[in-house]
């Protein structure tokens, strides 16, 4: 089922089906050595009131219209980034970074395995296809 969706090297493959919270946390706690800070305001987690998970390129919403099993594969250090409160809810000037800056950072960090990612993932119609276009 998931044979057709690449995952990165170093990188591991989300398990099927709804539950998620192990591996979610475990992922989590991996992406707190490389986000450092709030990846949206650069505040220090010290200064945080809480950590948040957040779906930087692909969101839950994009892949809404998959099978239940199949929407954990954005579960992936290639797709989320580590924010501070404030920023996953868009309070006061802070927020989100937006998605092709998260693609950007991505593919330098960890290479085009990312762009081989997002074009293997199961869309009918690709949310970022305008925005995959500028990688080769």
């Amino acid at each position: 089922m998931t044979e057709g969706i690449y995952v990165p090297p170093g990188m591991t493959r989300p398990p099927l089906g709804k539950d998620q919270a192990a591996h979610r946390e475990a992922l989590k706690l991996k992406l707190l050595y490389r986000d450092v800070r709030c990846r949206g305001c650069d505040c220090y987690w010290s200064e945080a009131s809480a950590i948040h998970m957040h779906e930087g390129i692909v969101s839950k919403r994009d892949v809404m219209g998959w099978k239940l099993e199949l929407r954990g594969q954005i579960n992936i250090e290639a797709n989320c980034i580590l924010l501070c409160h404030d920023c996953n809810l868009g309070l006061s000037n802070k927020h989100a970074p937006p998605r092709a800056r998260v693609l950007a950072e991505h593919v330098h960090m960890y290479g085009p395995g990312v762009v081989r990612w997002l074009r293997s993932l199961p869309f009918k119609s690709h949310p970022l296809r305008g925005l995959l276009e500028q990688y080769p």
